[in-house]
């Protein structure tokens, strides 16, 4: 059973805005930046779709998801025991896609690429309370093909496999070269997780626009869980 979210409530975090950009606090920056926010919350909303999947013949390098068979050890690790999961993919949409798009000032792109990001964080999070609140499920974790070397992208071909009519409802689309269209955009499977495990920290790339937490100092590499 799939569940699609259109025109999902987006207010920018200004606090989380500037200080991302990291702008000098003079006025025209200051001005510049508010207006590019109203005029993005204006622009469009983000979308996002889900499914309730049940695992099924569980291994040491993978697991099956609704007949789907996803490959990855790390992947095993964190939905051992599992019953249910939840395969998503989010985006800012495509009408704010065009809006960040439309700016030739190098700073008005790099400001309304922030932004977009932050408008993709806000339908991931608003889509983990919905399943959170709406299925009993949590405390929840997520994981994203290419994310780390245990899961690799063309994974995600796997995801649209399962969410693919519904993607492309809200505008999504995967490419040949494995990038999705809008490029703002995530998918993943959420996934119950007491421990709590986020990608980030096992991710040593420090230039992340989506980091979501701080690297550990444990790296996952291709052949074993993690490696410290």
């Amino acid at each position: 059973m799939e569940t699609v979210l259109e025109g999902i409530p987006f207010s920018v975090d200004r606090a989380r805005l500037k200080s991302a950009l990291g702008a000098p606090p003079d006025a025209y920056s200051s001005l510049r930046t508010e207006e590019m926010a109203r005029e993005a919350e204006a622009a469009g909303a983000p979308s996002a779709v889900y499914r309730i999947s049940r695992l099924a013949r569980p291994r040491a390098d993978g697991v099956d998801i609704d007949g789907i068979s996803f490959d990855g050890t790390l992947l095993a690790e964190n939905l051992d025991g599992q019953k249910t999961v939840f395969p998503f993919i989010a985006t800012c949409g495509t009408h704010l896609e065009e809006w960040a798009g439309s700016f030739c000032d190098m700073l008005d792109r790099y400001r309304a690429d922030v932004i977009a990001n932050l408008a993709l964080e806000s339908a991931v999070d608003s889509l983990k309370t919905l399943i959170t609140e709406r299925h009993g499920a949590g405390p929840l974790s997520m994981m994203n093909p290419g994310s780390l070397a245990t899961w690799p992208l063309d994974e995600q071909r796997k995801l649209f496999a399962l969410l693919g009519r519904s993607a492309a409802r809200i505008g999504v689309a995967l490419t040949d070269s494995l990038v999705m269209r809008p490029l703002k955009s995530i998918s993943g499977i959420f996934f119950t997780s007491s421990e709590g495990f986020v990608s980030c920290e096992r991710c040593p790339r420090a230039a992340c626009g989506l980091r979501r937490a701080p690297f550990n100092g444990c790296a996952a590499g291709t052949g074993a869980a993690a490696t410290c």
